[in-house]
């Protein structure tokens, strides 16, 4: 079985197979869907595939000031940070744990802001962004930061995603228009009695058959 080309995790599982018959994977770790042999994909960790709650680092980060020990449980267990940077975290906790039971507790609050700046103000425009965004070639920190991170050596991807995006939603907003005024009409046209009950049916399939057909289509094309 190969390992997620995300966070090369061996945790993965077969997910059928893509239109031209290769086997698609899924990686339990991280979510992320591949095809056999892939390498890269252009965009992953969008919105509808953010991260849990407990592998968000803001909240990982505040367990680990004001509850350490499972703190350093979510980070060790989490998938996208490199071992040094668990290693870091390890010690930076442990510190600031000695100076608190030694009495040096005004040097451990300065590290624990410390760990706080270093997780969020290192990057200010990815912290300060509705939606941070990093490429592979970035640094480790912004790629731990950003909620939106690209495996292409560039930002062209987000141009697609963006006309994706766009057009995905103009054909939601197509489809419960056409929905909505369809269904009322034959709702009208059968309470006045003037089509049967089996007519509007029939013309309610054929509608749902049509818009499944429709929306089918490539959104880029």
């Amino acid at each position: 079985m190969p390992r997620c080309i995300q966070c090369h995790s061996s945790n993965v599982i077969k997910n059928g197979k893509d239109p031209n018959g290769r086997q698609r994977y899924l990686c339990k770790s991280c979510g992320r869907n591949f095809t056999a042999g892939q390498t890269a994909a252009p965009v992953y960790a969008t919105a509808a595939e953010k991260e849990p709650w407990y592998r968000q680092d803001g909240i990982i980060a505040l367990l680990t000031i004001f509850f350490f020990p499972l703190g350093l449980i979510l980070i060790w267990a989490h998938p996208r940070y490199q071992k040094r940077t668990k290693i870091l975290w390890t010690a930076v906790v442990a510190g600031v744990v000695f100076l608190t039971f030694t009495g040096w507790f005004g040097v451990a609050l300065i590290l624990s802001a410390a760990l706080w700046f270093w997780v969020y103000k290192k990057h200010p425009a990815l912290s300060a962004a509705d939606a941070g965004v990093a490429n592979s070639d970035g640094a480790a920190i912004a790629r731990e930061i950003a909620d939106i991170t690209i495996a292409a050596d560039n930002l062209h991807e987000i141009v697609t995603l963006k006309k994706i995006s766009n057009r995905l939603m103009q054909r939601i907003h197509r489809n419960y228009r056409f929905i909505v005024g369809f269904n009322a009409g034959l709702i009208a046209l059968g309470v006045g009695g003037i089509i049967q009950p089996t007519t509007s049916s029939l013309l309610h399939n054929t509608s749902t058959l049509y818009i499944g057909l429709k929306s089918m289509e490539n959104l880029l094309d």
